[in-house]
This record gives C-alpha cells, structure tokens and sequence, in this order.
C-alpha cells in the first residue's frame, strides 16, 4: 500500500496512524467488503457533509438555524404581500 493520505471515502495507509485520512475528523478502517481494503470514514458522533466530517449537533443546529430563518423570511413575504 502506498503512503498516501485518502480523503473521505478514498484508500487510506493505516501505517500513517492519525494522518492516514485528510480530514482530521475521520479515521482509516476496513471498508467491510472482506477484502482488507482501508477506507476512510468519519469517526463516531461526526457524520460527512459537504465533503468533511462534522459533528451530528453542529449540523443539527445549522439546520434547525436555517428552518427559523426560512420560516421568518416566508412570514415576512407573507406580511409584505
């Protein structure tokens, strides 16, 4: 195998240890087809979006933010019409 980061989704070098991913937030593990292939994957509690590994309750919050925000815009086009 070479010594190559992978990004996510991509072969990884787990003889890199922590360095084998690009993103910090993912880890290098077997991709689960048997084959002994590493792949990297976000780590528990992260989940990937928009190509990074971000934790689940910082992109819940940002979607919940960004609901409020549409709900305020709907509710002023709806007072202006």
């Amino acid at each position: 195998m070479s010594e190559k980061q992978g990004g996510l989704g991509e072969v990884c070098d787990p003889a890199l240890g922590d360095q084998a991913c690009l993103d910090s937030n993912a880890e290098c593990v077997d991709d689960g087809t048997g084959t002994g292939v590493m792949v990297c994957r976000c780590n528990y509690g992260f989940v990937q979006h928009a190509g990074i590994c971000i934790h689940r309750e910082i992109l819940l919050l940002n979607t919940i933010i960004m609901i409020f925000e549409l709900i305020a815009t709907i509710t002023i086009v709806n007072a202006l019409v």
